[in-house]
C-alpha cells in the first residue's frame, strides 16, 4: 500500500475507503488496519484542500472525516431512510447489518484512539453525542452498546488520566442510570441483553479494567496424542478391575 502512487486528492479518498471498508467488514481485525493506518499516515503526499479557507488533506484527516461521516449515521435510526426502499420482510436484517457496522466503526475509533490518531476530545464528544440524543430523550439501544463497546476498547486509557477518569465516572453513573430506567407504562427501557452489557463494563471499571478470563491453551497433536493414550490405559485398567471383581467377591465371602 505504501508503494502506490497517488496522484490526487480523490486517489486518496479511493485508498482510504478501501482501508475503511475492510475494517467495518472484519471488526476482528480492527486493531490490525489501525496499525496500517498509522504505519501510512506519513507515506502519502499532502493535497490542496477543496475549499481555500481549509486544511490540506493529509491521509489522517480523510480517514478521520470518513469516520466522522460513519459517526453520524450511526446517531440516526438504524431503520432504513425511506429512499432506500427496503423489503418489510428484509428489516430485521437491514438493521442487524446497521448496528454490526456501528458496533464495528466504534472499534476502529477506539483502536485510532490508542494509536494517538484521535485525541481524548473527540472520544468526549462521541460518548456524549451517543448518551445524550439532540430530542432530549433516551437514546436507543445501539447507541448504549456503542459506548460500551468503545468504554471497553480505551476505558483504560482514559482512566490513565484525571480528566479522562472524572470523565469515565460520569458516563458510568449515566449508564447505570439507563439500566434502571423505566417508560411511563413502567417497563425497562433497555433490554436485559443491554443491561448485562452495562453491568459488565461497571465490573470491568471496578476490576481495574482488567478482564477477567480464562483461555485454554491451544493444544499440540503430541499432546492429544499422550491425553487419548493416557486415557486408553485408564479405561484398560478399568476394565482388568471390572473382570477381576468376581473373584475378589468369592474371595471375601469364603
Amino acid at each position: 500500500m505504501a508503494q502506490v502512487v497517488l496522484e490526487n486528492a480523490d486517489e486518496l479518498a479511493q485508498v482510504i475507503e478501501i482501508i475503511f471498508a475492510k475494517a467495518l467488514d472484519e471488526p476482528h481485525y480492527c486493531k490490525t488496519y489501525a496499525d496500517m493506518v498509522n504505519a501510512l499516515k506519513t507515506r502519502y503526499p499532502e493535497f490542496p484542500p477543496l475549499e481555500s479557507d481549509e486544511k490540506p488533506l493529509t491521509f489522517v484527516r480523510v480517514l478521520l472525516n470518513t469516520c466522522q461521516h460513519e459517526f453520524e449515521r450511526l446517531l440516526t435510526t438504524l431503520a432504513p431512510f425511506e429512499d432506500e426502499n427496503v423489503a418489510p420482510e428484509d428489516i430485521p436484517a437491514y438493521k442487524a447489518k446497521k448496528k454490526a457496522r456501528a458496533l464495528a466503526n466504534m472499534k476502529f475509533i477506539g483502536h485510532l484512539f490508542l494509536q494517538k490518531l484521535l485525541v481524548a476530545k473527540v472520544m468526549y464528544t462521541v460518548v456524549y453525542d451517543l448518551l445524550n440524543p439532540a430530542d432530549g430523550g433516551f437514546p436507543e439501544e445501539h447507541m448504549v452498546e456503542c459506548v460500551c463497546e468503545l468504554f471497553h476498547s480505551i476505558g483504560y486509557l482514559l482512566a490513565s488520566t484525571r480528566p479522562g477518569e472524572e470523565f469515565i465516572a460520569r458516563n458510568l453513573q449515566r449508564l447505570e442510570n439507563l439500566k434502571y430506567a423505566k417508560n411511563s407504562d413502567a417497563s425497562a427501557i433497555l433490554s436485559k441483553r443491554i443491561q448485562f452489557l452495562i453491568q459488565d463494563l461497571l465490573d470491568l471499571r471496578d476490576n481495574d479494567w482488567t478482564k477477567k478470563e480464562k483461555r485454554e491453551q491451544a493444544k499440540t497433536m503430541d499432546d492429544i496424542k499422550k491425553e487419548a493414550s493416557t486415557e486408553a490405559y485408564v479405561d484398560a485398567a478399568k476394565g482388568g478391575a471390572r473382570r477381576r471383581a468376581p473373584a475378589s467377591s468369592r474371595h471375601m465371602r469364603a
